[in-house]
């Protein structure tokens, strides 16, 4: 059987790149994680990705912040057996990001990192 893969990826948290606006960051980011997504998954992983699943129920009432979304990310990571975080920018001061890698981590589940440039998966690198 295959692992199931967490893909953790910031959405809301600000970065330096100067987007116009918040919407707009969330919008590319989630585009970002759908082609990155797909990529794993069409390279034969399984891979869920709670950004990928659950910014279309925003327009059906559900919230944007980690607070509406804590306690049910953080079960699905406990039902996979490998954690990876899509490092776009913006990661390191994502509050829902850093509370999965640490939950992932307090688990004991092997720790991954793909490259937001060609969506290559490797070990994750601690900094």
């Amino acid at each position: 059987m295959k692992s199931l893969i967490y893909l953790s990826s910031p959405y809301t948290a600000k970065d330096s790149v100067g987007t116009t606006s918040a919407r707009e960051l969330q919008d590319w980011r989630h585009l970002q994680v759908i082609e990155a997504t797909a990529s794993l998954i069409s390279r034969g992983l399984l891979v869920f990705s709670p950004i990928v699943h659950s910014v279309p129920l925003v327009a059906h009432g559900m919230g944007t912040k980690w607070d509406d979304w804590a306690q049910y990310d953080l079960s699905f990571i406990d039902h996979c057996q490998k954690f990876a975080v899509l490092k776009l920018n913006g990661w390191k001061k994502s509050t829902g990001v850093q509370a999965e890698l640490a939950f992932a981590r307090s688990i004991w589940l092997p720790c991954l990192e793909v490259d937001p440039e060609n969506y290559e998966i490797g070990p994750f690198q601690w900094e």
